[in-house]
């Protein structure tokens, strides 16, 4: 009789949060386990609540599902971007949706490969402003 251990779920859902899935599902053998989670971008902290050592960075999220592909402007960290560079495309059933950055400045992490599917609203980078 197999069972879903807890540390595997676990580490499923951590695994899940850091790479901004919405949804996860395990089985083994009849054992069987489904999540949906919330989107898990953080608001910017106001002024108040930053601290001096902490930058401000900003998430660059897909704007499609399917699987990302990189832009006109590759997302590379240490890269420069500008406001309306076209940093990715989400390609699915053939066609590809542009994305086009809503905020200039440097590229600060890279979360996704091409090739990699995506979902709506997932974070595919950040973006530290200038």
């Amino acid at each position: 009789m197999s069972q879903l251990d807890l540390e595997l779920v676990r580490h499923a859902l951590n695994v899940a949060k850091k790479h901004g899935y919405r949804e996860i599902e395990l089985g083994v053998g009849s054992d069987h386990f489904h999540a949906k989670m919330e989107p898990t971008v953080a608001a910017p902290p106001t002024e108040g609540e930053r601290s001096p050592e902490a930058p401000v960075v900003h998430a660059v999220q897909s704007n499609a599902v399917g699987y990302y592909a990189e832009g006109l402007v590759k997302l590379v960290p240490g890269t420069r971007i500008s406001q309306g560079d076209q940093v990715a495309a989400i390609e699915a059933l053939g066609l590809a949706n542009d994305l086009e950055a809503k905020f200039g400045g440097l590229v600060v992490e890279v979360l996704v490969k091409p090739g990699d599917p995506v979902e709506y609203g997932q974070v595919l980078a950040t973006v530290q402003p200038e």
